[in-house]
């Protein structure tokens, strides 16, 4: 079975984890210094499960730690033969599935893994989107009621980042919704948000060796546009 793998390690609390299915390299303890979550597939059923690194969410539970690392894989729905969706996003996204759970991690970091296409502020709020194609007329208003809401009620998981694995070119993970909602806990320091995983497909491991230096390139270059 091809298996394709998170670019990034991400910090998902271990008491998301735990209650996962996994076959029995689960319950043993790995080389790697992260967890294996396996997405599932929402539209079809599948649920969520570990590849590995039970023992060690057992671990840092008992511990108290709030996050623990975690490396992402999915099953690639994007042939093998056929790697022009990886490059063609209306095509791309024919492909889309999710994973079944719903994590939480620390917004921060993923601002320091630079997975963002976009970072947006409250001055550049919605003003990429296109029933919000200027701040002036409503994206403020619509970004100050969001920021009122979570401050006030707290983070809704229903409201969750979506993260999508290799999205750029099949070798590099996104930030794939939730821009906004970033922007505003790294504004007001809020530490903890509700995440989902999105995947469609890879590129062969050879390619993704040279294709990710770009792909980090163009998301650069796309953060502050």
């Amino acid at each position: 079975m091809r298996i394709g793998m998170s670019s990034e390690v991400y910090p998902i609390d271990p008491n998301d984890l735990i209650n996962l299915p996994g076959g029995s390299s689960a319950d043993e303890d790995e080389k790697e210094d992260y967890v294996t979550l396996l997405c599932g597939d929402e539209s079809r059923g599948v649920p969520d499960s570990l590849l590995s690194g039970r023992l060690r969410i057992l671990r840092a539970i008992e511990n108290g730690d709030e996050f623990i690392p975690v490396r992402v894989a999915f099953v690639p729905r994007i042939p093998w033969w056929n790697p022009f969706p990886l490059f063609i996003r209306a095509w791309r996204n024919y492909y889309v599935s999710h994973g079944t759970g719903i994590y939480h991690t620390d917004p921060s970091v993923l601002r320091d893994l630079g997975i963002e296409r976009g970072r947006r502020t409250r001055e550049t709020a919605y003003s990429f989107t296109r029933v919000w194609n200027d701040p002036r007329e409503g994206g403020l208003e619509r970004y100050d009621k969001l920021a009122s809401s979570i401050l006030k009620d707290g983070w809704n998981d229903v409201y969750r980042l979506e993260i999508m694995l290799l999205r750029q070119m099949g070798t590099q993970d996104n930030l794939n919704d939730g821009h906004h909602r970033m922007s505003i806990c790294l504004t007001y320091g809020i530490k903890r948000a509700a995440v989902r995983f999105a995947f469609a497909g890879k590129s062969p491991g050879w390619l993704q060796l040279l294709l990710r230096p770009l792909a980090r390139l163009i998301l650069r270059a796309k953060r502050y546009v």
